[in-house]
């Protein structure tokens, strides 16, 4: 039985939500540091020891989280040499995205190197922000998934 798109879109938008605050947590420390706990400081002193417990529990989760996303990324760049993203119109009016990845075989049995390709079919509405801005310039391009990651990796 398939997936209610509500439920894939409800995981997306969580899942870039949280990507979003790991991917952007040096600066967010570092703008409570400079700027919300000082605030706290003078305006709700009585709450300025919980704030500041918050801000650390919270950093020592997500110091985990990104060393374990680095650490797994790393595993995972092992064996896949490459992957990008194509976003292609269908006759129907829908899109589609194809994932086209390049794996190293681990076995070595046969080809060294495997291509997977998938395909999913998807709303307009449900395409990246910057895709669907690169459509209307007709401008589209394949995005390189690796790249993208191996960058979003190095940071911080």
């Amino acid at each position: 039985m398939p997936i209610p798109v509500i439920v894939i879109v409800a995981q997306v938008v969580a899942t870039a939500l949280v990507g979003v605050v790991v991917a952007y947590w040096p600066r967010i420390m570092q703008w409570s540091v400079d700027s919300l706990l000082p605030w706290v400081d003078e305006h709700l002193p009585a709450f300025a020891e919980d704030v500041r417990l918050a801000f650390q529990s919270l950093d020592n989760a997500i110091v985990d989280i990104r060393r374990a996303i680095r650490s797994a990324w790393r595993r995972v760049r092992d064996f896949l040499l490459r992957e990008t993203a194509d976003f292609i119109r269908l006759f129907n009016g829908r899109w589609a995205v194809q994932i086209t990845s390049y794996l190293r075989n681990q076995a070595m049995n046969g080809k060294p190197i495997v291509k997977i390709v998938s395909q999913e079919e998807i709303d307009w509405d449900d395409l990246p922000e910057d895709v669907r801005a690169q459509v209307m310039r007709d401008e589209l391009a394949p995005v390189d998934v690796t790249k993208i990651r191996d960058e979003l990796t190095q940071e911080g």
